[in-house]
């Protein structure tokens, strides 16, 4: 009799053990929830570049390190999709052609997808990106103030440029079909309060980005960089000028409210 009670104890602690094991088992955590998501996102929501004739490596930040193994990207560019797989260990950057002056480039972030057990999370909040191939500034005039206005394809989007007096009457208009508007305020205006519309006649884009490099009499340049909605004929006010004799303070505005 005590021969069978040991060997049921016996049996019991066999049963307990096994059980121990197999609840072990069950909630064992797998690697990949135990990795921990790096963040992919850009640098800077807006670069201003010189053009070259060597493409523009716009850098994508992966933290707290980047990947080990090989990661995909996904991206649109000016709403085109596009995409670009990285090695292990290599710098994340989207190549961009930057050779002709005045090219505005939106990069939109949507995706990585990683090799392995790590994981690639896009920052949301730092998804998007602007590059501006900067355009060459007005040529300097000592008797006006200088504006230039480009934008992207000229050949599906075209945009009109004014400067007028603070009761709109037109100083100096530009409205041709090209890539490249250009108008002017003179020193000889009357002192006072001036505004720069960008007109959009007919575009594909939207909204339609726009660069406004400025030249002012003594040299000094400025650039501004805005959007306006595809609204055909809508006139849009991107600047204020106070003009006094040869000196012009300008601010920029919001271009998407229409006049």
């Amino acid at each position: 009799m005590k021969k069978i009670f040991n060997i049921l104890i016996l049996m019991l602690v066999v049963s307990v053990a096994f059980t121990s094991c197999e609840s072990d088992d069950s909630t064992s955590i797998p690697d990949t929830i135990l990795t921990t998501s790096k963040t992919v996102s850009f640098a800077e929501p807006q670069l201003i570049v010189d053009p070259s004739g060597t493409a523009y490596s716009l850098p994508v930040v992966v933290s707290p390190s980047n990947f080990s193994g090989n990661f995909l990207i996904e991206y649109t560019i000016n709403g085109e999709v596009a995409s670009q797989t990285l090695s292990g260990g290599q710098e994340a950057q989207i190549s961009l052609d930057v050779s002709s002056v005045g090219t505005i480039y939106d990069i939109v972030m949507d995706r990585v997808t990683v090799i392995g057990t790590e994981v690639g999370v896009v920052d949301e909040a730092k998804n998007s990106a602007r590059v501006i191939v900067a355009p060459p500034a007005p040529d300097v005039d000592a008797d006006a103030l200088q504006l230039l206005l480009v934008w992207p394809n000229a050949a599906s989007n075209d945009l009109d440029f004014f400067v007028t007096d603070a009761d709109t009457f037109i100083v100096d208009d530009s409205q041709s079909t090209s890539a490249n508007e250009d108008i002017a305020l003179p020193n000889a205006a009357p002192d006072g309060n001036y505004r720069v519309f960008v007109r959009n006649w007919a575009s594909v884009l939207n909204p339609i980005p726009f660069v406004i490099v400025t030249t002012q009499p003594d040299g000094t340049e400025d650039i501004f960089v805005g959007d306006i909605p595809n609204v055909d004929r809508q006139f849009n006010e991107a600047l204020t000028i106070v003009k006094t004799g040869s000196s012009y303070v300008i601010t920029q505005l919001d271009p998407t409210v229409p006049f």
